[in-house]
């Protein structure tokens, strides 16, 4: 069942009681989103959950675009690269340089997205 409901805005962020917050009013307060109730777990499990809730939705938009951006740079065109240009003179792809290069920068913009979610950035 899909809905037309947003989640709150981002960034979201954990308080040390192991709830999540966000600045959401017009006065700039923060908002409760969640509270991690530790009464059967612990508040270092719930401290744990907690953070690792609010990295997930923090990072969610950003790895999201990421893996699009891979996608279509694995699924592109077949015909990518070649020397650049056509006999006519105009330009018929990216030369191998620029695919080259054009891949590093999405394989790059990947780890930082992925070393982010895991909480190593």
């Amino acid at each position: 069942m899909k809905t037309n409901t947003k989640h709150t805005p981002t960034p979201w962020a954990k308080t040390n009681g192991g709830e999540i917050e966000t600045v959401r009013n017009y006065m700039g307060d923060p908002l409760v989103i969640a509270h991690m109730d530790a009464s059967q777990i612990g508040i270092a499990e719930a401290e744990a959950n907690g953070a690792f809730i609010v990295r997930a939705v923090n990072c969610h938009e950003e790895l999201t675009a990421v893996l699009a951006d891979l996608l279509d740079q694995a699924t592109g065109p077949a015909q990518v690269y070649g020397n650049g240009c056509g006999a006519d003179g105009k330009k018929t792809g990216l030369t191998h340089w620029e695919f080259n290069k054009r891949r590093d920068e999405h394989i790059e913009a990947a780890r930082q997205a992925l070393a982010k979610a895991k909480g190593e950035a």
